[in-house]
């Protein structure tokens, strides 16, 4: 029997959890620092939505590399300037635990010796906090309210990984009281960081940066699917494809 696959085949696992992914995300990786250094009155924290969690996690290993490079050639660097950027992942195809799973045994078979120790990053809600399961690609009202406020603010998502992230952001913030005090999505964060730094907090204040990973040309299919379903109307469907016909000529930008 000839073999399943030839002998130079290249075998990439689903969703591109492998190292394989790293090189695609050192570009962003930059991005993200550059704005950090240029921006050293907030501390930066990178939001990203996780389905594998392999870009979450390459991004958080090139930040940490080029914080590191860059404190000890005497540029911006560490958590002084901004230039240290946490991640935190959003869980979008899995529980939160298990996507710690996945990242801990993606981070042991893919990171390089320099990347060695603990994971660079948090899946969100932290272990103490209660989280439901995440069922991937599942029709949630909760989501698509959460995709709709999202447009409303100018911002564009896309409906299977950025309105499932989303969504549990909104609900962290009314489960806090809305941002109005000791709860919330912030007051989480602050939290991290603070246990990461050994129970230090800074006055700095926080900048939650949304790093878009899902493309708008899926949203008319999936949106599709919530007009059938009676949650949407046709309206909205036909808008969200003429938005993707743009976007598939080019970036569309929103404002976070």
């Amino acid at each position: 029997r000839p073999p399943f696959l030839p002998a130079d085949a290249l075998l990439v696992p689903q969703g591109g959890a492998c190292g394989y992914a790293r090189p695609g995300v050192a570009q962003l990786a930059a991005h993200v620092h550059a704005r950090a250094c240029a921006t050293p009155a907030v501390r930066t924290v990178a939001l990203v939505c996780a389905g594998t969690g392999a870009s979450a996690l390459f991004l958080a290993l090139e930040l940490h590399r080029l914080a590191g490079a860059a404190a000890n050639g005497g540029g911006c660097g560490g958590d002084g300037c901004g230039g240290m950027v946490p991640v935190l992942a959003l869980p979008c195809a899995m529980h939160a635990d298990a996507l710690r799973a996945e990242l801990a045994e993606l981070h042991a078979r893919s990171a390089l010796e320099s990347d060695r120790g603990s994971l660079p990053l948090w899946v969100f809600p932290p272990p103490a906090n209660s989280a439901r399961a995440v069922r991937f690609g599942a029709l949630e009202p909760e989501a698509l309210r959460a995709w709709r406020r999202a447009r409303a603010a100018g911002m564009r998502i896309d409906l299977l990984y950025g309105a499932p992230a989303l969504a549990q952001l909104l609900r962290a913030e009314v489960a806090g009281g809305g941002g109005s005090g000791s709860g919330g999505v912030r007051a989480i964060v602050e939290q991290l960081l603070a246990e990461r730094s050994g129970g230090a907090r800074e006055a700095r204040p926080l900048e939650l940066l949304w790093v878009h990973t899902g493309g708008l040309e899926g949203v008319p299919s999936q949106l599709a699917r919530y007009v059938r379903a009676g949650l949407a109307t046709p309206d909205e469907l036909a808008l969200a494809q003429a938005e993707a016909d743009i976007s598939a000529r080019g970036p569309v930008y929103g404002t976070p």
